[in-house]
C-alpha cells in the first residue's frame, strides 16, 4: 500500500494477513451411561479449542448421534453387533479446521444374559442419563414395561432437594437449565424399583 498525491508516491507499507486456524483439540473423556444391548457412550473435550466455533464430530458405523453435534459433549447410542472403529473430532472456524483427534473404539458382540434357574418374567427398568458431564440441559429417558408412574428427584451432595419431576416410560424429558455447576444425584421411582445415578454440571 502507498500514499499517492500529484508530486509523487510514499513508500510502500505493508501487512501481513494469517488466518486464525482454530486451537488443537485436547483429550476426549468417555462415559458408558448404558450397558448391552442398547450400549450409550458420551464423549467430551474439557472445552472448546481457541479460536473455534463448534466441533464437528464423526461416530463409527452404524452407531446412533442422540445429541451434542457441533458442541464439546455428545452421545453415542450403539447397537448390539461388534463395533471396530473410530470416533473423530475437528474444531472448525470461518477460517478452517484443526488437525482431527480420532479415538478407537472396540466393542464386542452383545451377548444375552445367563439365566440360572428358573426365567424370571420381571424387567427392571433401565435409566439412561445423557450428556452426562452436561452443560446445558440433560435428558432423562427411562425404559420400563411398567405403566406405573415414574417420579425423580434431583439432590445436591448435601441431601437437599433442588428437583421434583415426574418422567413417562420411553419418553426423554429434559431438565437441569437451573441447576448450577456442581454434583448432583438423580433418584428415580417406579413401584419397588429405585436407582440412583450421579450426574455433573459443567
Amino acid at each position: 500500500m502507498s500514499a499517492v498525491n500529484g508530486c509523487g508516491t510514499s513508500s510502500a507499507r505493508s501487512l501481513t494477513v494469517r488466518k486464525l486456524l482454530p486451537g488443537s483439540l485436547g483429550s476426549i473423556t468417555v462415559v458408558q451411561t448404558a450397558l448391552c444391548p442398547d450400549r450409550v457412550f458420551t464423549y467430551t473435550f474439557a472445552a472448546m479449542p481457541s479460536n473455534a466455533t463448534s466441533i464437528q464430530w464423526v461416530i463409527p458405523n452404524g452407531a446412533t448421534l442422540v445429541s451434542g453435534q457441533g458442541t464439546t459433549s455428545i452421545t453415542v447410542s450403539y447397537p448390539s453387533t461388534a463395533i471396530n472403529d473410530y470416533i473423530r473430532a475437528t474444531a472448525v472456524n470461518n477460517c478452517g479446521t484443526s488437525a482431527t483427534r480420532s479415538l478407537s473404539v472396540k466393542l464386542p458382540v452383545c451377548t444375552p444374559p445367563a439365566f440360572a434357574g428358573t426365567l424370571k418374567t420381571s424387567i427392571k427398568p433401565e435409566v439412561l442419563l445423557y450428556p452426562n458431564p452436561a452443560v446445558s440441559n440433560s435428558n432423562l429417558l427411562i425404559k420400563s414395561v411398567s405403566a406405573e408412574e415414574i417420579h425423580c428427584r434431583v439432590f445436591d451432595l448435601q441431601g437437599r432437594l433442588m428437583l421434583r419431576f415426574t418422567a413417562q416410560a420411553g419418553k426423554a424429558i429434559s431438565f437441569g437449565t437451573e441447576l448450577k455447576a456442581g454434583a448432583y444425584m438423580i433418584e428415580v421411582t417406579q413401584g419397588n424399583f429405585r436407582s440412583q445415578h450421579k450426574l455433573i454440571r459443567l
